[in-house]
């Protein structure tokens, strides 16, 4: 008896990497370092995730053993409703230009793959040094 053929059998192994997955393959290629360099920052109370969009990596960054808050923001969110996985987790619909927290609010930010998309990057990355704790850590990915 032919059970599902070989079809079935390579969807279960390439479904990350066929279109409409894009996501869940920068998810296999870039979790494993991210969490390892999230064991050097633990200590993280509060983290931005700047640019979450659908939330690829919220659920790593939740799983920070001292985290207190994880704010996700990202522009789509303004037209949008993402739904939070838990209370620690806040969503913002706003510009990385333009961040609506106070000066030094975060211990961590993780902004992967979304400076090349903003038109003034420089503004964005000001923002993010704005937020950002003295002494805190900034964890970016940039594609060319």
């Amino acid at each position: 008896m032919k059970v599902g053929g070989w079809k079935p059998l390579a969807k279960l192994v390439l479904w990350p990497l066929l279109g409409g997955w894009p996501d869940e393959g920068r998810k296999i290629v870039q979790g494993p370092p991210l969490r390892r360099l999230l064991k050097q920052v633990e200590s993280a109370r509060r983290v931005l995730n700047a640019g979450a969009g659908e939330g690829l990596f919220s659920s790593l960054l939740l799983k920070t053993n001292s985290l207190v808050q994880l704010v996700e923001i990202d522009y789509s969110y303004s037209s949008y409703q993402r739904v939070r996985s838990e209370s620690r987790e806040h969503l913002v619909g706003a510009s990385l230009t333009a961040i609506p927290v106070r000066n030094s609010a975060f211990d961590l930010v993780l902004c992967t793959e979304v400076l090349e998309h903003i038109a003034d990057d420089e503004a964005a990355l000001d923002e993010i040094r704005r937020v950002l704790a003295p002494g805190g850590w900034l964890l970016t990915l940039i594609r060319k």
